[in-house]
């Protein structure tokens, strides 16, 4: 997929039902939805409260792992949306500045938010995004 202008994004809110997570964002005057698996809402708890685990999470062991090696999130983007289905990319900084490179990877959204809140990594989406989404009604 060609890149687009990156437009910076807003999760307005998390509500957790018993069969799903939804996340409200909101990019340019515009907010829409995405869904996810209902133990979504209970990793980003998790992160918001630091609260100590019995063992990592999947999501843990690759922050660790992230942050353990000489790699950093640079940015986080919301990239394509066939309905239901939104697409994101993780994108990440590796080595020091003589040699950087910037890894692009497939990555959920749901996935992302979380590791983005454990990081405070900038999330965004690409403007031809706004243009497919479903507008989300309170």
């Amino acid at each position: 997929m060609a890149v687009g202008e990156h437009i910076p994004l807003t999760i307005e809110k998390v509500t957790q039902g018993k069969t799903y997570t939804l996340f409200v964002l909101s990019a340019d005057q515009t907010k829409f939805a995405i869904y996810a698996e209902p133990q979504v809402a209970g990793r980003i708890q998790d992160t918001i409260t630091n609260e100590p685990k019995a063992r990592p999470s999947t999501l843990d062991l690759l922050n660790a792992l992230i942050n353990g090696l000489d790699v950093s999130i640079e940015k986080i983007v919301i990239d394509d949306f066939e309905e239901p289905v939104f697409f994101a990319k993780l994108f990440l900084k590796q080595g020091g500045d003589d040699k950087e490179k910037i890894l692009e990877i497939d990555a959920r959204p749901s996935d992302c938010f979380t590791l983005s809140m454990m990081n405070q990594t900038p999330l965004y989406c690409r403007r031809e995004l706004l243009d497919k989404v479903i507008p989300y009604q309170e």
